[in-house]
């Protein structure tokens, strides 16, 4: 773990590079994830936040990895808590993956149990990006992965936190 100044707090960071090495499946980013969170509350950390959002459907995959790695890293400063995002993770390790050769079928619901498992790994706040819950014509999606995420949260008590400007406060 690396600790990062966020105006004159120290707010640990996940390095991915050191934690995800050697991994090669999604049991092992849930295993490696779930242990860098344990070792980050033994550091001290009392929260840890998970970013959550659709990737590819507002604009190209990459940029929207790359708003991704860039908002949670400006949330974590914010918050003054580390924040776990999939565009980190996947930037980290996508390329070795069992689970990146699978068709789309077999990878989604495998992708669902990952991050279901990092929720339930000592999360304490969920940040939702703007669109989370939106297909790609702005229509409600009950199938994303970030639907799916909410819910798990929900149910595990993690208090969530829409970043989506244009729904009125309190419309979860």
């Amino acid at each position: 773990m690396d600790p990062h100044e966020g105006e004159g707090a120290k707010v640990l960071q996940i390095n991915y590079s050191e934690v995800l090495s050697g991994v090669q499946n999604y049991e092992g980013i849930q295993l490696a994830i779930a242990k860098a969170i344990r070792e980050m509350k033994q550091k001290g950390a009392t929260r840890v936040g998970f970013l959550s959002g659709r990737l590819g459907i507002r604009k190209a995959m990459r940029e929207d990895m790359e708003e991704m790695r860039r908002m949670s890293q400006e949330l974590s400063l914010k918050h003054k808590m580390p924040i776990i995002s999939s565009a980190d993770i996947f930037h980290t390790v996508w390329d070795d993956l069992y689970e990146t050769s699978l068709p789309e079928t077999e990878r989604k619901p495998k992708m669902v149990t990952l991050f279901d498992g990092i929720l339930e790994s000592g999360v304490t706040d969920i940040f939702l990006m703007e669109g989370w819950d939106k297909d790609g014509s702005g229509e409600f999606d009950s199938e994303s992965g970030s639907y799916k995420e909410f819910l798990t949260a929900r149910k595990l008590g993690i208090n969530i936190r829409d970043l989506d400007p244009t729904r009125p406060s309190g419309q979860l």
